[in-house]
């Protein structure tokens, strides 16, 4: 049996500005605030788009073509991984368990 895929939501009480060389994300419950670099803040708004969540191979995708011209695909990897690390230590990002939908049986 497969196992479920892990999302990253993002934490729904955190409001991001954009910034030419990254951007801020401001906590509305306790009004703090956290700079992050370039990637971070593209990484936010990708998991932000998402109702749903992403993987982090969606985020991958999501974030590979911004930066390939820019940096080797295993140190974008690399550091997809930290930031996604670093983000849910601090509680900008949540994790969460895939919902497996149900697969019909054949008669």
């Amino acid at each position: 049996m497969a196992s479920t895929p892990t999302l990253f939501k993002a934490a729904p009480h955190y409001l991001l500005t954009i910034k030419p060389n990254g951007g801020t994300l401001l906590n509305l419950q306790t009004s703090k605030i956290y700079c992050v670099n370039h990637v971070a803040t593209r990484l936010w708004a990708l998991v932000a788009e998402s109702q749903e969540g992403l993987t982090s191979d969606a985020i991958m995708q999501g974030l590979s073509p911004r930066f390939e011209n820019y940096v080797p695909i295993e140190r974008l990897q690399n550091t997809v991984g930290v930031i996604l690390t670093e983000m849910e230590h601090a509680g900008l990002l949540e994790r969460c368990e895939a919902v497996a939908t149900p697969t019909s049986a054949i008669i």
